[in-house]
């Protein structure tokens, strides 16, 4: 397997962020629709403290061609039984909004005792080019922010590819 598929296939693993994240994350595939289609489930805890903080989304993989591959996700309207009377709304991807579903969420969710979060849009766009492989990341999620310089760390990357600089396909 070439070093394209490798990355696509570490960024499409649901275990990434407990790799990259400095937080206290976990991501649960929650629903399998297709093996380019799941719904996931994320919670997190700053290392600042505070509530824990969740949120689900539905995440896709796109093969544009063999040197283009998308990874995106958005949260839809989901009916996870928080007692929240705040109201979500993907104010980005509003076709999300139409995308209707219940879940059947943990005991800390149904009593409010996480807090809700929304994923308007995440992914990346890879694109392998005749000498490296670009990757580019966007989020919009209500509510956080990420430090960029932690979400891509070559540092982190190369530990498992075993290279001490950037990719040559």
């Amino acid at each position: 397997m070439n070093k394209y598929n490798q990355i696509i296939n570490l960024l499409w693993h649901p275990a990434l962020e407990n790799e990259f994240n400095t937080a206290s994350v976990e991501r649960k595939i929650v629903r399998v629709y297709n093996p380019n289609l799941v719904m996931i489930e994320q919670s997190y805890k700053s290392w600042f403290g505070g509530r824990q903080k969740y949120f689900y989304a539905l995440a896709a993989k796109f093969d544009i061609s063999e040197e283009k591959t998308i990874i995106v996700m958005t949260s839809p309207n989901i009916n996870d039984h928080n007692p929240s009377e705040k109201k979500y709304k993907n104010t980005i991807i509003e076709s999300a909004n139409l995308f209707k579903t219940v879940i059947d969420s943990n005991i800390f969710i149904r009593n409010g005792r996480w807090k809700k979060k929304f994923v308007n849009i995440a992914g990346y766009i890879l694109e392998k080019t005749h000498a490296y492989i670009d990757i580019t990341y966007l989020e919009s999620i209500d509510g956080h922010t990420s430090n960029y310089e932690d979400l891509i760390n070559v540092r982190y990357l190369n530990k498992f590819f075993h290279y001490n600089k950037k990719w040559v396909v």
